[in-house]
């Protein structure tokens, strides 16, 4: 915590400019006699020789699929001559897939030597209150590029413009032959989430919404081709839990989507490492914005939008599992939220159980809002599952309200499930503001 700390102190401090990186690694880490492979994909700020930012880890082989932990990560990159020393630590909270991952809450610890953009190093894995302990080699790639985040406006800037389209979704899977872990037939179900497209390359997260596979996750990288009236995507990824059988979580997908301005139909399909092979129908919603981002062009007229990033600790007072057992349950959460006027706020929230033994247990979740002065109050909807929790189908709704003071906040709230979970929380975390800036809205 005392590193995360620091980097809460470096991003308060540091210049608008921010040079940035994602990062991938590999590593293989042994338990009880059995493997699981973890692919890490990591969303790094540069400041000089140290970093910070997020990460999630997917399982891709083992028998664990569904198996994803998001959190935190901070280090140092340190040059020597040709090499760079890296090193750092990861705290996070997430499982899946039946793994003895206890509560939930998993720290890596790590070092590696990097030429140019490859390396290799050296990591211990643990989840502090799971079976799960492990020490081994991983490989590492990074890929870095600039970006702004300011904390005030600035009067002019230099940059060039970058067109994303940002596509929440709702995606309906039909399996073909396929079993769920316990040897049934997988039924079909619905899945919601949201596609990030950023020059072709595609991000796309997700989890079950409806049907009997709460607790299914998937997130893919892919790249896309623009023709006319349609495009050819195609993905690959690490999907999962819910009792949907994807072996160790590794799969690939296909498809083809119309591409007009406001809405698109998709239709393609996912086949995973286990018995899971499905065709899917999927619609979304496009919104285009037009990025600047670090450039040699002045640019003069530009529009200034305000974000909010939250990490906190989220405890559910009264969680209720499957067997019936009520219990405390602390979540690791993640929002980032964009403020359409001074006082109205949507965003998305992530969160995954660090303590509670409900390791595995994850939401995903959309937020509306409203903010007067300290004050806010929002309501969210969206799907949860995993850990053994009983949320029914996978639909959850959330309603809360709050108070701000500087870059802290609390907040008290209502979460209900399709399932027996019905349960009062409470919040108390760090919260950031800043600014992104567009050439067209």
């Amino acid at each position: 915590m005392k590193k995360f700390l620091i980097l809460i102190l470096a991003i308060n401090l540091f210049a608008n400019v921010v040079n940035n990186k994602i990062r991938f690694s590999f590593t293989n880490i042994k338990f009880n006699k059995e493997h699981l492979g973890l692919l890490e994909s990591s969303y790094l700020f540069d400041f000089n020789n140290f970093y910070g930012g997020i990460g999630v880890y997917s399982a891709i082989s083992g028998k664990r699929g569904g198996f994803f932990v998001g959190g935190i990560d901070v280090g140092i990159d340190y040059p020597l001559n040709f090499f760079h020393l890296t090193g750092g630590l990861f705290l996070g909270g997430g499982g899946g897939g039946s793994a003895p991952q206890g509560g939930g809450l998993m720290s890596r610890i790590y070092a590696a030597l990097k030429y140019k953009n490859f390396g290799i190093g050296v990591n211990k894995i643990k989840f502090l209150n799971g079976d799960i302990n492990s020490n081994a080699f991983f490989i590492v790639y990074d890929t870095k590029f600039k970006d702004y985040y300011f904390l005030t406006l600035p009067k002019s800037i230099k940059g060039k413009i970058k067109t994303i389209t940002f596509s929440p979704f709702y995606k309906y899977y039909y399996p073909l032959n396929s079993k769920t872990t316990e040897g049934k037939k997988q039924l079909s179900f619905g899945v919601v989430g949201a596609e990030i497209d950023f020059d072709d390359n595609l991000l796309e997260v997700g989890g079950a919404l409806k049907g009997d596979s709460d607790g299914y996750a998937e997130i893919y990288f892919g790249k896309e081709k623009k023709f006319k009236f349609f495009k050819l995507k195609g993905f690959i990824g690490a999907s999962g839990g819910g009792k949907v059988d994807t072996d160790g979580g590794f799969g690939i997908k296909g498809s083809i989507e119309s591409n007009f301005k406001y809405f698109n139909i998709e239709t393609g399909f996912i086949k995973s490492a286990g018995s899971f092979k499905a065709y899917f129908f999927k619609g979304s919603f496009d919104k285009k914005f037009n990025l600047i981002i670090p450039g040699r062009e002045k640019i003069e007229n530009f529009i200034p939008k305000k974000f909010e990033f939250k990490l906190y600790n989220e405890r559910y007072l009264k969680a209720v599992d499957k067997s019936g057992r009520s219990y405390v349950l602390d979540n690791l959460t993640m929002d980032i939220n964009y403020f359409i006027n001074s006082y109205l706020f949507c965003g998305i929230s992530a969160s995954a159980a660090v303590d509670g033994n409900s390791g595995g247990y994850a939401t995903g979740m959309w937020n509306a809002g409203v903010s007067y002065k300290n004050i806010f109050a929002q309501i969210s909807l969206g799907a949860a599952g995993g850990g053994g929790v009983d949320v029914g189908g996978g639909m959850v709704s959330k309603i809360e309200t709050g108070y701000n003071f500087r870059h802290f906040f609390v907040s008290v709230g209502k979460i209900k499930s399709m399932g027996k979970l019905d349960s009062t929380y409470i919040n108390f975390g760090y919260r950031l503001k800043f600014y992104k800036l567009f050439s067209d809205f």
